[in-house]
């Protein structure tokens, strides 16, 4: 039994863990939809993508970039399109479940949020990358030691 627990310890993981700065974590996740809007509100669309799309990001979004950033810093378009899998699966998870409760009605105006989502996920995430390099200390930009 110990040869079994001896191999799982010694198993490669995916890769060196990174300790997140939570400072600059927080101040990226709420700033990168910020920022964005305050650069294009003058389109109103992101005005009210903020307020509409915000609650979800922060919801969905804290826990996945958490999750991801532990692995390592990534490239700010690796982090986009991260976003919109995630917006992609969830986006497939309402569609089924629009479809198993007999409301496909709602089917189009799902796929035009979606739209929508894909675009401010990948604008906002990205901003957060960017935001999260440029404040993260160096102590954090490296791995935790074995």
């Amino acid at each position: 039994m110990t040869e079994i627990t001896g191999n799982f310890a010694s198993a490669p993981t995916a890769g060196p863990l990174h300790i997140i700065d939570p400072v600059a974590f927080f101040v990226a996740l709420i700033g990168g939809p910020v920022l964005v809007t305050a650069i294009s509100f003058w389109l109103v669309v992101p005005v009210f993508a903020l307020i509409i799309g915000g609650p979800l990001y922060l919801a969905v979004g804290t826990p996945v970039l958490l999750w991801r950033l532990q692995r390592e810093v990534h490239d700010i378009f690796e982090l986009a399109v991260l976003a919109m899998k995630v917006v992609g699966i969830l986006t497939l998870g309402a569609t089924v479940y629009l479809c198993l409760t007999a409301q496909e009605g709602q089917i189009p105006s799902l796929l035009t949020m979606a739209l929508f989502a894909l675009v401010f996920a990948a604008l906002w995430t990205a901003t957060f990358g960017w935001l999260y390099r440029r404040l993260c200390r160096d102590f954090f930009t490296h791995p935790i030691p074995n």
